[in-house]
């Protein structure tokens, strides 16, 4: 029986800030990087060894990955990048904070796109679209 394991970039030049990053690609910050290797050192000292590693093509992911690699050992270690596996795409809200994009479009429409499962932000995808795009990528690539 095999083990998955999901691990989310570390912060982010964008989440600091609270601006929607969606597809675009801010930088780690600081503790970003610290999170990145914490993790690699958390996964390390409970002996994991990963036989294959994939990623979303978002260098915020990449770099989070390379970091908890590093931190394993395992920096070698091939990675299938996918672009299916891409955080949501949040369209328009994109570069926008989340303020600003309340003050534009209302306090309970941007809870209602970032909280819901098929409200669609405009230009962006919603929940249901952005799991559809994911659950493919991973039967068509991780699962067999």
């Amino acid at each position: 029986m095999g083990l998955l394991v999901l691990v989310r970039h570390g912060q982010s030049e964008w989440n600091s800030k609270r601006i929607f990053s969606g597809q675009s690609n801010p930088k780690l910050t600081a503790q970003g990087v610290e999170e990145a290797k914490r993790t690699g050192q958390l996964l390390k000292s409970k002996s994991l060894k990963f036989d294959m590693a994939y990623s979303s093509c978002l260098a915020r992911a990449r770099n989070t990955l390379g970091l908890i690699l590093t931190e394993m050992e395992q920096s070698q270690l091939h990675v299938i990048e996918d672009k299916r596996f891409n955080e949501r795409d949040y369209g328009e809200l994109t570069g926008l904070t989340v303020e600003a994009a309340s003050q534009n479009y209302g306090v309970e429409q941007v809870h209602r796109w970032r909280q819901s499962f098929d409200e669609v932000p405009p230009g962006g995808e919603s929940l249901e679209m952005t799991a559809k795009r994911t659950s493919n990528a991973f039967n068509s690539c991780v699962l067999p």
